[in-house]
């Protein structure tokens, strides 16, 4: 069967009016007689048979079959890409004569990115003096050079038979002939009329598809992927891959496609060059891993660097990244559920170090090198930086960019070949302990747990943060308390006192804003932040009492810019009972916040000393009382009126609602006392009646 629908294919690629049928497990063939003079036509299109067109037809079906792009920008080259081991590469390809000199110059057969391998496929038929001994030759030839050798591979093929050769030659001529339409109506086959020429059309088109399945067929032959056969191409030719470098195993894969073909040459060029890579796509989904894969990859390990034993359990949607990137990688091993860490790069770049004699700062560029000892890896930059971020976590160092600490550390994506990695200094345990009870009881917030470099710079930042923030209304409670440490009594010597306590309270806060080095910050200075917090000398008070000086120095400090000085003032001047206000006020003013909330007494100082001014006002001036009128009497009534009705006496008037609020006040005082009044009187007029209108007047009585 198989010989039949050979000799089938052969005869229909030959004659336009045989037709296969059927399918590959039941092939079958039609004769189609149209009377059609199809031979006259590729006369006449039979100047389309050219080299040019011959290799440019060539390309197309190599690009279609092995599946790369064609640049037409670059005369012959074209890009493979491909997913290789997860990675994502390239390969340049070139088609042409490789013994021609001038079909393909010594700059041809050299990649232009010295990084990548270049795939040269040779022509698979005659075209002058060449044959394929000719292009093996050439690239041996380059190959004894002096220097550094190009990555180069030459696929180099068995040429068509001339059978073979003469149905491509066809080939070309009908592709050309149908690629234009007016040409075909015009000149190959104007001799026709419109009805033979659509039926010359649709034969050529039968044709055309016969003629490039049979093509395609022997290019298999021709570039050894499939048995030779003498009557396709010709026999005695083995040796179909000649690399400039020097490349394991490199042979075809005999009964492979084209496109599998190549992306096997692929797989053994890129081996050789980057022996180390691993495999980070096991499953052979063709996939690249991606930059959110090493995201979810890099979450998972700095969690298992910052648990006790290094191990953390892993989303069941990451298990799969986790078993076939951080695995391969050596980044730890995927359990079932857990991933355990590897200090596999920590021992393998501080080795490196030790070696080459590195102290300090670690960059990034030098730390790629050293991913590709003792074998490259050619790890992607992504998946580089993966690496390079988990030594960071591994070996608990900080991120540093042009000398300045990266804070917080940079993403993945964001991470430059200037940027480097810094040990980072840390407090002592029992210091850490004593800045984390501080933070938490001065500030109210939680702090963090792992005394690690990456988190005492976080920690650091959380605590200049409050210093920064509370800093100025410190300043202003202990201005305005110092402002009015007079009245209010003050004593600044008592440790325990509110204003004492708000001096240190600011004392404290300047220390760790002292610490802030700002986008220079060296790195000791996340240490000095967490040292100056823990070491503070905070005297007899407990942190919480500086917490809610600090905390609610806002409050305070708004409640004593706002107070009635004036009236708290005159309370002196009105005996016992204003002492008495003072007292108690001085004595609130005395304590710290927690024991007593100065604003409230405040408040409470200013009601307090209105009721006292004004019951000593009330006693100064009583009221007049104002003389009842005469009852009227029987014979006090006019009984001569025009009226019937003589008048009767109207009925005592209910007396009206009484206004709580002074609407009229007057009197002789002094003037010192008069301020302080007046000034309450107004308060409540203002507070009861904001819209009444009043009259003011007074004048200077000379005793």
């Amino acid at each position: 069967m198989g010989a039949i629908k050979s000799k089938v294919g052969e005869w229909a690629s030959r004659f336009p009016e045989i037709k296969e049928t059927g399918t590959q497990a039941n092939p079958g063939v039609r004769l189609e007689l149209a009377g059609v003079d199809v031979d006259s036509v590729i006369a006449n299109a039979n100047v389309n048979n050219n080299p040019g067109n011959r290799k440019a037809l060539l390309k197309r079906l190599l690009a279609e079959e092995i599946g790369f792009q064609l640049n037409e920008d670059k005369l012959g080259s074209g890009e493979l890409t491909l997913v290789w081991r997860g990675s994502n590469r390239v390969l340049e390809v070139v088609v042409g004569k490789i013994a021609d000199r001038d079909d393909l110059g010594d700059h041809d057969l050299e990649p232009t990115d010295k990084s990548l391998w270049r795939l040269v496929i040779s022509l698979p038929y005659h075209d002058g003096e060449f044959g394929s001994i000719e292009d093996a030759n050439r690239m041996l030839e380059l190959r004894g050079l002096h220097g550094e050798r190009p990555r180069t591979v030459a696929w180099i093929p068995a040429h068509l038979s001339a059978a073979r050769y003469q149905d491509f030659q066809r080939l070309v001529v009908i592709s050309y002939a149908l690629a234009d339409p007016r040409r075909f109506e015009t000149q190959y086959a104007s001799h026709l009329n419109a009805d033979n020429r659509a039926r010359a059309k649709a034969l050529l088109e039968g044709q055309l598809e016969s003629l490039t399945r049979t093509i395609k067929a022997v290019l298999k032959q021709a570039y050894g992927l499939a048995e030779k056969k003498p009557t396709d191409v010709e026999i005695g030719h083995e040796e179909h891959f000649v690399s400039l470098r020097d490349v394991p195993a490199l042979k075809p894969p005999v009964g492979q496609p084209l496109r599998e073909a190549a992306r096997h040459v692929a797989d053994k060029v890129l081996a050789s060059q980057f022996p180390a890579h691993p495999d980070l796509d096991p499953d052979r989904t063709g996939v690249a891993v991606r930059p959110a894969d090493v995201r979810a990859v890099f979450t998972c390990v700095r969690a298992a660097t910052e648990a006790s034993d290094r191990r953390v359990e892993v989303p069941a949607k990451e298990r799969v990244l986790m078993r076939n990137i951080a695995a391969p990688l050596r980044l730890g091993t995927q359990k079932e559920a857990y991933f355990e860490l590897s200090l596999h790069w920590r021992d393998h770049f501080l080795r490196q170090a030790k070696d080459a004699g590195a102290t300090g700062d670690l960059s990034v560029t030098q730390l790629t090198e050293w991913l590709d000892k003792p074998e490259r890896m050619g790890l992607e930059p992504h998946v580089a930086n993966l690496v390079i971020a988990s030594y960071a976590e591994m070996d608990d160092r900080v991120w540093v960019r042009s000398g300045a600490l990266l804070d917080p550390p940079p993403e993945l994506a964001q991470i430059k070949s200037w940027d480097a990695l810094r040990t980072q200094p840390l407090p002592d345990e029992s210091v850490w302990e004593q800045a984390q009870q501080r933070y938490e009881e001065i500030f109210g917030e939680k702090a963090p747990t792992l005394r690690r470099g990456r988190i005492v710079s976080q920690f650091a930042r959380q605590i200049l943060g409050q210093a920064r923030n509370y800093q100025p209304h410190a300043t202003d409670l202990v201005r305005e308390l110092e402002k009015h440490a007079g009245l209010l009594a003050l004593d600044d010597v008592d440790d325990s006192g509110r204003l004492a306590l708000a001096r240190r309270s600011l004392a404290l806060l300047d220390a760790l804003l002292a610490t802030d080095k700002g986008a220079a910050n060296s790195n000791a200075a996340a240490k000095q932040t967490v040292t100056a917090l823990a070491t503070f000398d905070l005297g007899s008070a407990p942190a919480a009492r500086y917490g809610v000086s600090i905390v609610q120095a806002q409050k305070v400090a708004a409640a004593l810019a706002g107070a009635a000085w004036d009236m708290l003032r005159l309370a002196s001047g009105y005996g016992p009972e204003g002492e008495a206000v003072l007292d108690t006020l001085r004595g609130v003013a005395r304590v710290d916040q927690r024991t007593a909330s100065l604003p409230d007494a405040l408040d409470a100082a200013r009601k307090a000393i209105v009721s006292v001014m004004e019951r000593s006002r009330a006693a100064v001036h009583p009221p007049v009382p104002t003389p009842p009128k005469p009852k009227p009497d029987p014979g006090s009534v006019d009984l001569t009126t025009e009226s019937s009705h003589p008048p009767v006496p109207d009925a005592p008037a209910k007396p009206a609602g009484r206004r709580s609020t002074r609407r009229s006040g007057g009197g002789r005082t002094t003037a010192a006392q008069a301020v302080a009044e007046l000034h309450a009187e107004l308060n409540e007029l203002a507070a009861t009646e904001p819209n009444a209108t009043i009259e003011i007047s007074w004048r200077v009585v000379e005793d």
